[in-house]
């Protein structure tokens, strides 16, 4: 809407045909022909400003920004606006420093048409980049793209999650970009439905046979609080070239749905001149009527695109319709209204209120008769970029549409995102152990170290830590007089906000036999594999904990060989172990090394009808130790 009309003058033939190009919506075609133009003349302002403007049309942000700043350099007397042009682009890239000196700039030296206007809209976009570089991130909230079977080459649009857990959205499904004749028909988008935590499935066509006679792009799907009606757009370019949409609805019959029946005057504009879309579904409980919330620019709205209501009764005949008012609608455009069923409350996005950037989500809380002043949700439901289609499914989660990562490399625009709020949970741990009475008691003093997101932290008594519900918690336990544990704990498996994590090591005893795990050698070798250090590094730690042991090292083979060999083999692999750990500091008169060869197996080597038990004589492989004394 802000870039200038120019005399003719700057347009050749070649750009008359990217100018009709880009009218058309055939944005890469434009492209190239904008890009030829350049091509021979380089300075031509008028094709910087609208390949920047085509740029920007399929989510290139980067590449309109580079144009935006060539354009600007010119400094070409019948593009003044080109400064705020490019100042609002380094607000779309986050750059809000570099957007706040250039809109600072233009407000001074601005002398074109509507300067008021400007230098007002500049000075208001100097305070949002402020805010915007200092506004928080609420960091309880985590928001990610969707997998790769659903977020695809073109733009995801508004994304609903039915009772059963079906994502439905509408999109033009397609992995690459479609090239297609100039002449032949334009690829529609439809919707689609893919379970939801499913990413390995493809998405389906959504009720085919329902919109099977629809030529026009369908999006846009509301359903009402009891499942039984739904509202969807078809959007059509009427003869003047302009995307009309309009709402239509259908009920529930039992199995199937009813042919869908075009809302009435008071919604769609019956000259095909006006759009209306974007329906949201609200209820009044006293009328029994629908309460259709939707965006339209049909004449009595403030400027650009205005939400609208509507009440709509079971017959989808409208009741009243109304403009929302100048408090939800600003001159510029909103969009994708949606009422919270939890809360009431009303969320629309927008680029005519306070920005970070493009279109903003707002949300207006519900006051039972009215809605309050809409306030921005601010980061990270805000970005630099568009962030729209705000849809919670319940409390504290939900999905909205953003083109602020480039998730594939050239993807187009739009993608959807789901957000979900990081429940906190508060923990204490405890090392325990059972006494002879079955009851427990605590183990005094024991050294207990918990990880959570790479952090290392050293438990104090009684203390109680905080973590979210999505997190592990691996505690290690180390004791005098007792094994070393590690124990990892899910948070989610706890369902009080509140919980205790009790360890229990395992106290030492006399001539009992512990298993050194993930010590490897290579076959009939005697040399320690690399594999194996971590294993002996805590054996390492085990001795200095408990200086005054005397253990034994017992290796043990399988029986495949000679048992003089096995003998021989096992011996020298015990004493690779007790070699590395003096060479760590540990006393040799603290360690006995001793090989069993296959004389002691825990599992069948053979099976009893003969055959070989691999799985047997793996078990048989081992190295134990064992507490055999004490020194003086």
């Amino acid at each position: 809407m802000l870039f200038s009309t120019v005399i003719a003058q700057h347009k050749s033939n070649l750009v008359k045909l990217a100018d009709n190009a880009l009218y058309e919506g055939n944005y890469y075609h434009a492209i190239e022909l904008f890009s030829e133009e350049l091509q021979k003349n380089e300075d031509n302002p008028y094709a910087l400003q609208q390949l920047a403007l085509t740029y920007q049309k399929i989510g290139a942000v980067q590449e309109a920004h580079k144009e935006l700043e060539k354009l600007f350099a010119l400094n070409h007397k019948d593009f003044q606006l080109a400064e705020f042009q490019l100042a609002l682009s380094f607000k779309s890239l986050g750059n809000y420093e570099k957007a706040k000196e250039h809109f600072d700039n233009f407000r001074k030296t601005y002398k074109g048409n509507n300067q008021s206007y400007y230098t007002a809209k500049a000075k208001d976009e100097m305070k949002m980049c402020v805010l915007a570089a200092t506004m928080p991130v609420n960091a309880n909230y985590i928001m990610e793209a969707l997998p790769s079977n659903i977020n695809k080459r073109y733009s995801e649009l508004s994304p609903t999650l039915t009772r059963n857990n079906l994502l439905i959205y509408s999109t033009l499904l397609s992995d690459t970009l479609l090239k297609i004749d100039i002449e032949a028909a334009t690829p529609k988008s439809r919707l689609y439905a893919i379970k939801m935590n499913d990413s390995t499935s493809k998405p389906e066509l959504y009720l085919p046979l329902l919109f099977k006679d629809f030529k026009g792009d369908i999006s846009d799907i509301a359903f009402s609080e009891d499942g039984n009606r739904m509202y969807f757009t078809e959007c059509k370019k009427n003869e003047a070239g302009k995307q009309i949409c309009v709402i239509y609805a259908a009920a529930n019959k039992g199995e199937n749905w009813g042919i869908p029946v075009k809302i009435g005057d008071l919604v769609n504009d019956p000259s095909g001149q006006f759009t209306s879309t974007h329906p949201a579904l609200g209820w009044n409980p006293k009328e029994k009527n629908d309460l259709l919330y939707f965006t339209s620019d049909r004449p009595g709205g403030n400027g650009g695109l205005d939400i609208w209501s509507a009440e709509i009764d079971a017959q989808f005949n409208v009741e009243k319709a109304a403009n929302l008012g100048r408090k939800f609608n600003s001159t510029e455009n909103e969009i994708t209204p949606f009422i919270d069923p939890v809360n009431g409350n009303l969320y629309f996005s927008s680029n005519g209120f306070e920005s970070l950037g493009g279109y903003d989500i707002m949300v207006a809380a519900d006051k039972g008769k009215s809605f309050d002043k809409p306030k921005n949700m601010g980061k990270p439901f805000n970005s630099s970029l568009d962030d729209f289609y705000f849809r919670t499914h319940k409390k504290n989660a939900g999905f909205l549409v953003s083109n602020r990562t480039d998730l594939k490399k050239n993807n187009c625009c739009d993608d959807v995102f789901r957000f979900y709020k990081e429940e906190k949970k508060y923990f204490t741990i405890s090392a325990l152990e059972k006494t002879n009475d079955s009851t427990e008691k605590i183990i005094n003093n024991a050294n207990i170290v918990f990880y959570l997101n790479k952090d290392s932290i050293p438990v104090e008594s009684g203390k109680t830590y905080t973590a979210n519900a999505t997190d592990s918690i691996t505690v290690v336990t180390r004791k005098k007089g007792y094994l070393k544990t590690t124990k990892t704990y899910t948070v989610v498996t706890y369902t009080t906000d509140t919980f205790s994590i009790n360890v229990y090591p395992e106290a030492i005893a006399m001539n009992k036999e512990y298993n050194l795990n993930n010590l490897y050698f290579d076959y009939g070798k005697t040399t320690l594999t690399k594999e194996s250090i971590n294993e002996l590094e805590q054996m390492v730690a085990f001795m200095n904990e408990n200086p005054e042991l005397i253990i034994e090292i017992a290796a043990h083979t399988d029986n495949k060989g000679a048992e003089a060999y096995n003998l021989k083999l096992s011996q020298t692999r015990a004493k690779s172990v007790a070699d590395y750990l003096i060479e760590k500091g540990i006393a040799p008169n603290r360690l006995v090394a001793k090989g069993y060869g296959s004389t002691q197996p825990i599992a069948l080597n053979t099976l009893p009808d003969g055959t070989d038990n691999p799985e047997g004589r793996q078990q048989n492989r081992r190295i134990i130790f064992k507490v055999t004394g004490q020194i003086k």
